[in-house]
């Protein structure tokens, strides 16, 4: 699998899914966090939070779809921001998006979106940052089953 695209939507698939699990958690069970990355995806999409099970699967297909599209975006930018510290680089990526969609929700003044407390901002930027960690991660054991393919196939 030479495919950077697919990898791109592997990796941004599997790292959306853990974002997704503890953010699940978080919000739904312990209830630490106003807004969950499913209450942004619903509110850009339909102008509110998502009511009954239908809503929250579409707000949840949604997400999953925005982070393939950052795993799409971040494996093309790899070539152009090489280092050997990978990981981070992974890390600094996930906290840019999240500093980037909350300037857009200020920017564009997103009301059911503005007003979030302090424990919703840690847990999303720190959710955010252990997506870009993640797809890092997933992107590196892509590629070296890459590798390993060309040596043996």
């Amino acid at each position: 699998m030479n495919d950077r695209f697919i990898k791109g939507v592997i990796a941004g698939t599997i790292a959306g899914l853990a974002k997704n699990i503890p953010d699940l958690f978080l919000h739904n069970v312990f209830r630490i966090s106003e807004k969950s990355f499913w209450d942004y995806a619903s509110i850009i999409a339909s102008g509110r939070h998502p009511l009954g099970l239908f809503e929250h699967t579409y707000s949840f297909f949604f997400e999953i779809i925005f982070s393939i599209f950052l795993g799409l975006i971040y494996i093309f930018l790899i070539p152009y921001l090489k280092t050997n510290y990978n990981f981070l680089r992974g890390a600094i990526y996930g906290g840019i998006v999240w500093f980037a969609i909350r300037a857009w929700v200020v920017s564009f003044q997103i009301t059911p979106l503005l007003q979030e407390g302090r424990n919703t901002m840690i847990v999303n930027s720190l959710l955010s940052i252990l997506f870009g960690i993640i797809l890092e991660w997933i992107i590196q054991l892509l590629m070296k089953k890459n590798q390993h393919e060309g040596v043996l196939g």
